[in-house]
């Protein structure tokens, strides 16, 4: 399901969420709460897979959201989000957990909060290191989180460890008897009573004994930097008497590292910090490492589930020329590169160069964190041959059908590949370009339909010798037009739908349409267009080839609500086959400005 629940409206409801199990939500929301005046207590909330995926998304005012646990599994490091929160004032958010144990944020703040807030005593924990997101920037500690926003001063930020995915019961004794009363919620989601020092989250934990593990890697970062570093942990004492002796294990990418041999003493829920060993970190890979403690004062562990904490897709920055697929490659395919890629950036310029093959694979790729006009990215066929490299997915649900996103990705250019759609023309776009992307080519590819939505704000732009199925559309906010956007030395077939141009620009400046063809579009839809540009200013068209037939009227250019177009030199043919009623335009201006 794509949402649990969703409170709409603008009234004062009052109305109670209390002690629901919410599991298996995709792209969507466990929560969505729109009203004021709700109360959302003792819930189980679980939501997952490749796109956007929230726990509890606020943006009501007057809301209390309390005692509630969240975990995010989905893979999105932008969309994936425990507690979002897009409007609301006096709220008060206390006691809940937030956990993201996936690739995305705990909390993320699209405005910060208005009025009186009563926001303190949760528990953040991301399993990539995304804490919270406020005021445009990412924060990875609980100090700056709140410093930041000036709230959970008795905040924590550890693991969880939950049961399962979607069992949200904890095992931590860190979060036990770490909540404050709240008036009216006296039990927990399975009706058991709280002490007046009531556990964080919708269950309550007893902890056991004899008990031990690790809640952490304290010492490890992205990016990581490469050479020897010391591996620090942080053992806990998961029980409420002294420990005096454990044993820890680690391994790195799944090869064991030497054991190490703990003795001391931790008082009942203490924890230290312990170097259990180094490693030495090549350059440009991809790290998972994990450690466990176990044995607690020589005795087996009372509870397995709190045992190990993990770490994954730690990576140096990369620098030079890599390889994708084949034999015996740098990463075994664009997934591996782009996580390397969006969680530690480059240092230098980056070429991936992919082996031929079919890549059945759904790619994000966020901001790139060093990324230049000195240190560009590449991705481009080894073999030089764009019809022997294909990228491609498939998927039904319209909110994440995608082949390929790039979010604010600057600086990267894609070169004779293939970025194409598995179920063919779907009226989906194999990519899409959003978020404020800049200096991003695509040449000598096959594309599958290209778009950007009219929020973007998206900046150079460049399109060449490509062989296009399905258009471009490039859309951009009234208020921040596209500058240097060049679609130029492209071949394209019918577009998706009869009712869509080839190419498409809406809210761009000084736009450069030149030397395409557009093959015959014939369909039984309606309109055929060729170019059409709207809301923009200085475009030039020149020099293309243009055919646009159709059943209904076809159009080789329509310019609408422009100012200073430039349309020359162009071979424009068309035609329609209807009885009656319809027309074939060359060139059609509409409500271009003085």
């Amino acid at each position: 399901m794509d949402t649990g629940l969703r409170l709409t409206g603008t009234e004062n409801s009052q109305v109670q969420v209390l002690q629901n199990r919410i599991t298996n939500v995709v792209n969507g929301s466990g929560i969505e709460v729109q009203q004021s005046g709700c109360l959302i207590a003792n819930n189980f909330i679980q939501a997952g897979g490749v796109g956007i995926a929230k726990g509890i998304s606020n943006s009501g005012s007057s809301n209390r959201i309390v005692f509630n646990s969240v975990n995010i599994t989905g893979s999105d490091p932008v969309n994936g989000r425990a507690f979002e929160l897009t409007g609301g004032s006096d709220l008060t958010v206390k006691n809940n957990i937030f956990a993201n144990t996936g690739s995305g944020y705990a909390t993320y703040l699209v405005s910060s909060p208005s009025g009186t807030n009563d926001w303190d005593y949760n528990n953040y924990y991301s399993a990539s290191g995304k804490l919270g997101f406020a005021n445009g920037t990412n924060q990875n500690s609980l100090s700056a989180w709140s410093a930041l926003i000036s709230t959970d001063v008795h905040s924590k930020a550890v693991n969880p460890f939950f049961v399962s995915h979607t069992d949200l019961g904890i095992n931590q004794i860190l979060l036990n008897n770490a909540a404050v009363s709240i008036s009216g919620i006296t039990t927990d989601i399975d009706s058991v009573l709280r002490s007046t020092t009531a556990d964080i989250g919708a269950k309550e934990y007893v902890p056991c004994t004899p008990d031990v593990g690790v809640n952490a890697f304290t010492s490890l970062r992205n990016p990581l930097s490469p050479g020897l570093q010391g591996i620090e942990v942080q053992l806990q004492n998961q029980s409420l008497t002294t420990l005096s002796s454990a044993v820890i294990n680690w391994s790195i990418n799944g090869v064991a590292q030497p054991t190490y041999n703990w003795t001391g003493t931790l008082a009942g829920a203490g924890n230290a910090t312990i170097t259990v060993g180094s490693y030495s970190f090549p350059s440009g890979k991809t790290y998972s490492l994990k450690a466990w403690a176990t044995t607690p004062n020589g005795q087996k562990a009372c509870n397995a589930l709190n045992d190990t904490a993990s770490i994954k897709d730690l990576a140096t920055p990369l620098c030079g020329l890599y390889t994708i697929g084949g034999t015996n490659p740098d990463f075994q395919n664009f997934t591996e590169a782009v996580t390397a890629l969006n969680n530690a950036g480059v240092g230098c310029g980056v070429t991936f160069r992919v082996r031929n093959g079919s890549y059945n694979e759904q790619v994000k790729l966020g901001q790139i964190s060093g990324a230049s006009a000195t240190a560009p990215i590449v991705f481009e066929s080894e073999s030089g041959d764009s019809t022997k490299v294909a990228l491609h997915y498939q998927e039904t649900n319209p909110s994440n059908d995608y082949t390929l996103v790039l979010e604010g990705t600057d600086y990267i250019t894609f070169r004779k590949l293939g970025i194409l759609r598995s179920n063919g023309q779907s009226g989906s776009s194999a990519v899409i370009i959003r978020n404020g992307a800049h200096h991003v080519s695509f040449r000598n590819t096959q594309l599958n339909r290209v778009s950007s939505p009219g929020t973007s704000c998206d900046s150079v732009l460049t399109f060449a010798g490509n062989a296009v199925t399905g258009g471009i559309f490039l859309a951009n906010l009234s208020t921040q037009p596209a500058s240097r956007v060049a679609i130029t030395g492209n071949t394209f077939t019918s577009p998706y739908s009869a009712s869509e141009s080839s190419i498409g620009l809406s809210y761009t400046t000084g736009a450069l349409v030149q030397g395409n063809t557009v093959a015959p579009s014939i369909n039984s839809g309606s309109e055929v267009t060729s170019v059409n540009v709207t809301n923009s200013s200085n475009p030039k068209i020149n020099n293309n080839h243009l055919f646009a037939y159709g059943y209904y009227s076809t159009y080789g250019v329509i310019v609408s609500s422009t100012v200073n177009a430039e349309i020359s030199d162009n071979t424009i043919q068309g035609g329609c086959y209807s009885s009656s009623g319809y027309s074939s335009y060359g060139i059609q201006v509409r409500g271009v400005a003085a």
